[in-house]
């Protein structure tokens, strides 16, 4: 049984761009290859039958829905990947109507715009693992451009966790269950991390390197990170900044159930949530307004020579102030 398999070749004209490789016997092995075409890698494996083969999935031409190619085409760019793996026959098994074709290719186009490189846009990685589900699989790749895939009705999307002044969503006493809030502030680092480890391949050898936050190595409680698809020095220097500050400047949890609109959210958005763990919090709704005048379902407290600001989510969801 073949678990894995690594080619690097020498003469890679010897591979047609359907990039298809037969292991003789009874039972043939069919591998699709995605990846450079220096440095093959393989990404999928799997039993077919030669007889009649199809392709199991085509890579879509070009970032919009015109279409896909019935040729397998070498790629390491995650937008490519996820399309192909969520059409798979053997993989995703979705049809073109269950893919937001537009969001995958125009996020990762943000992340590219975002970082100023292609680089951060790259997966390099070799699924061997039979057991490895669609939804693991598509998060791997997802992970490693700095995104999360979700679904939407029926329709998978990629949404760029980045940082934004505007908030998704507004949580008080109004959309929160009574009683059910609970808050944690914490003093320091998350968990007392004072350092970070990030693992990734060096494109170079193929061997495992590792970037350090304190580069000195001087820190004792270190959040250790092997990656998965990150093949570039670049994309891992903005991963392992980027989880360096979640643990510096995150510093308070808050639980709590919410009613039904919170369905609206995507995980990594930006929202705003009042604290009801504590009293003479000012939060409520808009009963009624008449130009700037608004009736509030709750009195404000005012105090002199000071600023407010008040925060609106609208019927559509969006909030302003």
């Amino acid at each position: 049984v073949v678990s894995g398999i690594r080619l690097t070749v020498e003469d890679v004209s010897v591979f047609p761009a359907s990039s298809r490789l037969f292991i003789g016997g009874d039972s043939t092995l069919i591998y699709n290859f995605l990846g450079r075409m220096d440095d093959v890698c393989i990404t999928s494996a799997a039993k077919y039958s030669t007889d009649g083969f199809d392709p199991p999935y085509g890579i879509l031409d070009g970032a919009s829905s015109s279409g896909f190619s019935s040729d397998l085409i070498p790629t390491n760019r995650a937008d490519e990947i996820l399309s192909a793996i969520c059409l798979d026959d053997y993989i995703g098994r979705r049809s073109e109507s269950e893919l937001d074709i537009d969001n995958i290719y125009d996020t990762v186009d943000e992340i590219e715009t975002y970082f100023g490189s292609t680089l951060p846009c790259e997966f390099n990685y070799t699924f061997d693992d039979k057991n490895l589900s669609f939804e693991e699989t598509a998060f791997i790749i997802a992970k490693a451009v700095y995104a999360n895939v979700y679904r939407q009705g029926n329709v998978i999307k990629l949404f760029f966790e980045k940082e934004t002044d505007d908030s998704v969503l507004i949580f008080n006493h109004r959309n929160k269950l009574p009683g059910s809030e609970k808050r944690t502030v914490r003093f320091g680092n998350q968990e007392s991390f004072d350092g970070v480890s990030y693992q990734y391949v060096d494109p170079t050898d193929d061997s495992i390197a590792t970037l350090y936050i304190p580069s000195d190595r001087s820190s004792f409680n270190v959040k250790e990170v092997e990656s998965l698809g990150v093949r570039n020095r670049l994309q891992a220097y903005f991963h392992i900044n980027r989880i360096w500050n979640k643990i510096q400047y995150q510093n308070i949890l808050t639980e709590f159930d919410a009613t039904q609109e919170s369905d609206l959210l995507i995980n990594g958005n930006r929202i705003l949530v009042a604290d009801n763990t504590r009293s003479q919090i000012q939060d409520g709704e808009v009963l009624s307004q008449s130009g700037l005048t608004l009736t509030l379902s709750q009195n404000v407290t005012w105090e002199v020579e000071v600023t407010y600001t008040i925060f609106l989510q609208y019927v559509d969801g969006t909030v302003d102030n």
